[in-house]
């Protein structure tokens, strides 16, 4: 018997741990909650492409992002 058919697979147990999952919907940002979030990245460095900090830059990014906070997240991750 191999090390790895020893191991104990926790399915049934990993799901009942995360039972009852209770998605939580996430309104997309308001126009003042964008603001500050653009604000906080740019604050943190994680914009920065030189065009990211432009007013054109945070116009692409709320129209791409459509303000959804994920999104947002997901497109300034690799500016």
């Amino acid at each position: 018997m191999s090390y790895w058919e020893r191991l104990p697979l926790p399915f049934q147990e990993g799901f009942d741990a995360l039972d009852p999952f209770v998605p939580v919907l996430v309104p997309n940002y308001s126009q003042r909650e964008f603001e500050s979030c653009y604000h906080y990245y740019l604050h943190r460095k994680w914009l920065q492409h030189e065009q990211a900090r432009t007013e054109a830059g945070k116009e692409e990014l709320r129209f791409l992002s459509s303000s959804n906070p994920q999104q947002l997240e997901r497109l300034a991750g690799p500016l």
